[in-house]
């Protein structure tokens, strides 16, 4: 997904032109600046809600949101192991837009846990 939001590339056909042998259709010039942003509890616990998700995921610099994790699942930080508790795709224009997007984001999303 992030290769098709920032140069434009469609990995599925390119991947059954390449198995017919016909040359994949890949465009050398970025198209905007995208990114995937995990996010993780500081401590394992029991999620009781993700505080600014809803409200973030609406925004217009955000192309995809999931959510791995529902309130009342047990999480914990990335360093033992654990799946993200939520991903956002984030696309901007300029490098400076995605920075201050993803500065927004980082102090918007809270995961509270019990």
């Amino acid at each position: 997904e992030i290769l098709n939001h920032a140069f434009g590339i469609n990995h599925f056909q390119n991947d059954i032109l390449n198995h017919l042998g016909i040359a994949p259709k890949i465009k050398p010039t970025k198209k905007r600046h995208c990114v995937l942003l995990k996010f993780w509890p500081n401590e394992t616990g029991t999620l009781k809600s993700v505080k600014g998700y809803q409200k973030i995921s609406e925004a217009k610099f955000v192309v995809d949101s999931i959510q791995n994790k529902k309130p009342g699942d047990k999480i914990g930080p990335a360093k033992y192991g654990d799946p993200s508790t939520c991903m956002l795709y984030l696309v901007a224009d300029t490098h400076a837009k995605l920075m201050g997007n993803i500065r927004k984001v980082e102090k918007t999303i809270d995961i509270i846990i019990e």
